[in-house]
């Protein structure tokens, strides 16, 4: 089988690490494998696993994606033609109507992944005409809702990374229900852990005393993740507890990071928020922190909040995406509700007080709960199956109909 997954991304993070574990997953059944990265180079310099085959494709554009129309992405995506197309989206608006029509032209089986949550519309405004005694017709809110309603007709399924993701597109989108199937995200779970030697080796390297509570994130530096709350309720923090010795540590590059920066220094916290940058390496960063924060508006199912609780950390999340479905014990982290910035102060007070032994045993108990559920291995393996049952349907259908595109695949469109 030819698969193909189609990329439209600027920097590395979780839809990338979803993206190379599946590929990865589908070579080792023995698949063809090409990664087409639309407009960006972002996978070349990524140590694949050596004894997967995958080829990487950088895709020259000279517009945005968003702009492309169906007849040059016919043109695009033709030396990629195979068997299944795997679209990795970020968000429910990444691509096009015309980029979706175009794979499924191409491609025998084409399914989406949807990774973060999508926005519910907005509310429906409009003007008023003839001196404000003639309501308008808010045609712009109904244009936003059709042309991401579309988003749902030309794949064959739609894979959300959590159960709120796929609610969220029936409920706000109609998207239909046959379609959709919630695989969450899973983290590598051999790489993953409490070490110790990781642990003082990150530490010596940041200069954070053993002693020294450490709190921080490892991610995208950009403004859905939140971390200019994160600076300001750690500022209050380091005030309420001046005999703590505290420390903020961002792991990540991104579009905000010198702003972050200067929040810091202005907020007087020099020395106590520390930004190492980007690492390919989050497994040797994950256990240099006690407490794991995820102030974010957005999520999907968030790999990195996967990755710290397997490493040990204690979580304190928003409880935004499929974050609930992670954090389902309050044993095992602190689950705040969306927006609540006071909950989630109350939270880092909490873990800040709280005694070393108090907060090893919730790492401890973090890491079972996700070594349970959330292996990369297991649920690398049930979209592999998803993606061999749908090619294995579009086969059929072939087979039947005796044509190259079967008539009631089309009429579907």
């Amino acid at each position: 089988m030819k698969i193909c997954f189609l990329t439209s991304t600027s920097e590395w993070g979780g839809t990338e690490v979803h993206t190379v574990g599946l590929a990865e997953t589908l070579e080792a059944r023995g698949h063809e494998v090409v990664v087409a990265q639309l407009g960006h180079d972002v996978y070349r310099s990524v140590r694949l696993d050596p004894r997967r085959k995958i080829r990487i494709a950088e895709v020259p554009l000279t517009q945005p994606v968003e702009k492309i129309g169906w007849r040059r992405w016919l043109r695009i995506l033709e030396p990629f033609r195979g068997d299944v197309c795997v679209f990795e989206k970020g968000d429910l608006d990444t691509g096009s109507l015309q980029l979706d029509l175009a794979a499924r032209k191409l491609f025998r089986r084409y399914i989406t992944v949807e990774q973060l949550t999508c926005e519910p519309m907005p509310p429906k405004t409009s003007r008023r005409h003839f001196h404000g005694l003639v309501p308008g017709l808010s045609l712009w809110w109904y244009q936003m809702f059709v042309m991401r309603h579309l988003r749902s007709l030309a794949p064959h399924k739609i894979v959300c990374v959590s159960d709120f993701t796929r609610r969220n597109l029936v409920e706000h989108y109609r998207f239909p229900q046959g379609k959709l199937v919630t695989i969450h995200n899973g983290f590598d779970a051999p790489r993953f852990s409490r070490s110790r030697e990781h642990r003082a080796e990150t530490r010596r390297r940041w200069a954070i005393p053993d002693d020294a509570l450490a709190i921080g994130a490892v991610g995208r530096l950009k403004k859905v993740k939140g971390f200019d709350l994160a600076i300001e309720l750690f500022r209050r923090l380091v005030a309420a507890l001046p005999q703590r010795d505290m420390r903020l540590v961002l792991v990540g590059g991104g579009p905000i990071e010198q702003e972050l920066e200067r929040q810091a220094q202005a907020a007087g916290l020099d020395g106590r928020v520390l930004f190492p940058g980007f690492t390919e390496r989050p497994w040797e960063a994950y256990p240099a922190l006690d407490v794991f924060i995820m102030p974010s508006t957005n999520e999907g199912l968030p790999l990195a909040l996967l990755e710290a609780m397997a490493s040990g950390c204690c979580p304190i999340a928003m409880g935004v995406g499929g974050v609930p479905e992670v954090l389902t014990r309050p044993d095992v982290g602190w689950l705040v509700d969306p927006g609540d910035r006071e909950g989630f102060y109350r939270a880092m007070e909490s873990a800040a007080r709280a005694d070393p032994e108090g907060l090893r045993g919730m790492g401890e108990r973090a890491r079972g709960h996700v070594l349970s559920r959330f292996t990369a291995r297991a649920l690398f393996a049930k979209h592999a199956d998803l993606i061999e049952g749908e090619f294995r349907r579009g086969t059929a259908l072939v087979s039947a109909s005796g044509n190259a595109r079967p008539a009631a695949v089309e009429k579907k469109l």
